[in-house]
């Protein structure tokens, strides 16, 4: 064997070693990052599904729908609306809130929708067709985004493990064979 296959040879083994290390860096953040998202998912979709659960109920209007494509592919697209509604004598306007695409296609500018409101802040809405994806956002999407950070999470301690024992194995060299030639 030539000198640059060795050196090729001791850096592979040397890449080989680091690889589980890695690894677990990229579980270990993807971990986080999901657990952190299942965490923001909860605080935001919780506030707004507080407002379904103990919100004043009224009736609004839909003012205008929109589409706004988002990929690159024909037919991707969100859509979003807006709505007004009258609380405590005062007309009150939404911003554009996003909705699926059954809800969309369901309304008509003008169409009478339920809304939610805070009366301490009917600024503070939310409307029937946003109803699915605010259940969504508060309440499934947190559960899956923690389930998936909990197992990157395992990974990532599983090859955090795995790599110390190869690392122990090749510190204290093959185990000896037992007496008696190791046969039983």
């Amino acid at each position: 064997m030539d000198d640059r296959s060795a050196a090729n040879e001791q850096a592979m083994r040397r890449y080989l070693r680091f690889l589980p290390w890695y690894g677990a860096i990229v579980f270990a953040g993807a971990g986080l990052f999901a657990m952190w998202r299942a965490w923001d998912d909860h605080a935001r979709g919780g506030a707004d599904w507080r407002l379904f659960e103990s919100g004043t109920r009224t009736k609004g209007v839909c003012r205008d729908l929109v589409t706004k494509k988002t990929g690159s592919r024909p037919g991707e697209a969100d859509y979003f609306f807006t709505f007004e509604f009258e609380a405590d004598g005062k007309r009150h306007e939404s911003s554009e809130r996003e909705i699926e695409s059954d809800a969309y296609h369901a309304l008509k500018p003008g169409a009478e929708v339920d809304v939610w409101y805070d009366p301490a802040d009917p600024g503070k809405s939310a409307s029937g067709p946003e109803e699915e994806g605010i259940r969504w956002r508060a309440k499934d999407a947190p559960r899956r985004f923690a389930i998936l950070g909990g197992i990157a999470l395992v990974v990532a301690l599983g090859l955090v493990v795995w790599a110390k024992k190869r690392a122990a194995r090749r510190d204290t060299g093959p185990s000896p064979v037992p007496e008696g030639g190791g046969g039983r």
